[in-house]
């Protein structure tokens, strides 16, 4: 069994977007998942699976409209495929603090190059693989 964590893209930001954890764990376990844990309120799902990542978001993502008034894009990764994250992070040889870095996990691969978004220093922004 591989360890996977689903994000639920835009659930539970505003009242019509409310997904109750609960039932989200219910609605992971019954199609097919195992040791089924959620983080906080967030739409972050911990599970365990033999099914191809890209597989278990295309049955998340389904499971989920059927059980919910909202239809979430769901993204897929292996703890592998996180750690991965981590240890190519572009900026770390930055002196400033880590709990202002973020990463955006793309369900497919990001542009070959970053879109012309207006970013002001310190702000910076970088591309690459299925992260922005």
């Amino acid at each position: 069994m591989t360890v996977l964590v689903a994000l639920l893209r835009g659930v539970n930001v505003g009242g019509a977007t409310r997904v109750p954890m609960a039932d989200l764990r219910r609605v992971v376990a019954d199609a097919g998942y195992g040791d089924v844990r959620t983080h906080l309120n967030s739409g972050n799902v911990l599970l365990t699976s033999d099914d191809d990542p890209a597989r278990v978001a295309r049955t998340l993502r389904d499971a989920c409209a059927a059980a919910f008034p909202v239809q979430p894009d769901v993204v897929v990764r292996t703890r592998d495929e996180l750690h991965a994250v981590l240890a190519a992070w572009p900026f770390l040889d930055r002196d400033d603090d880590p709990t202002h870095h973020h990463v955006v996990l793309l369900p497919g691969d990001a542009p070959a190059r970053v879109p012309d978004v207006p970013v002001e220093p310190p702000e910076d922004l970088a591309a690459a693989g299925r992260e922005l």
